[in-house]
């Protein structure tokens, strides 16, 4: 789906993470779409209205449509906007095409190096594990490299939790999206490991939920 395509009235959940280990969400909905901006009723926490500017956030938008897909748009900005006397949050993305989540559930976010044995290559290497969740995992590799892989291809990740245990998970890639400096790989896992939902579990424990905008609004 293209960024101009979000309807009005879709859900977006704004994923905000930085460096460390601070990930949360706020939830709202789209109530404008401009073609190069969605506004959305302001993200409030404790009855204040958000300030989403710092060092190191990186922050993510998930759009789900009422049919039940739901589409990623990463690196997006969110500045508070002034409209017929209202404030609003003002989403920027610099994607122009969201990423489907084929997986059908959230997605945590990691951002860090990681190693990967992939079907094809002599070599280990390393890449960045963007996110895992108890279905698969997204990574990227840098587009200097000149690594092309294609859909089907196994890969076999080993990540260290935040205790310093490897953890090993091997999937599928189901999908490629080629961005301006890396490509980013989706991939989907064949079994269930017990290891890898024990670290979800760990990271969504630790990722504060604030969705007072669709309380409010029923």
């Amino acid at each position: 789906m293209d960024f101009e395509e979000i309807p009005v009235g879709a859900k977006i959940t704004m994923n905000i993470s930085n460096d460390g280990e601070m990930q949360a969400k706020f939830i709202s909905r789209a109530i404008k779409n401009t073609g190069s901006a969605i506004l959305v009723l302001p993200f409030m926490h404790r009855g204040r209205r958000v300030n989403f500017n710092g060092k190191n956030i990186h922050i993510h938008m998930d759009v789900q449509l009422k049919t039940g897909e739901t589409f990623t748009f990463k690196g997006c900005q969110i500045i508070s906007v002034r409209k017929d006397g209202l404030i609003f949050h003002k989403v920027i993305s610099s994607m122009t095409k969201g990423i489907e989540n084929r997986r059908g559930e959230h997605r945590c976010y990691v951002g860090e190096t990681a190693y990967f044995v992939i079907e094809g290559l002599a070599d280990q290497i390393t890449a960045v594990l963007k996110d895992v969740s108890n279905s698969g995992f997204g990574f990227t590799t840098d587009r200097k490299k000149n690594i092309e892989l294609m859909p089907g291809v196994m890969v076999t990740c080993t990540f260290k939790n935040h205790q310093g245990k490897f953890i090993q998970m091997q999937g599928k890639i189901i999908r490629r999206e080629k961005l301006a400096r890396h490509t980013l790989y989706g991939c989907r896992c064949a079994e269930p490991n017990a290891e890898v939902e024990e670290f979800v579990k760990q990271l969504e424990e630790k990722t504060l939920i604030i969705n007072d905008s669709l309380v409010q609004m029923g």
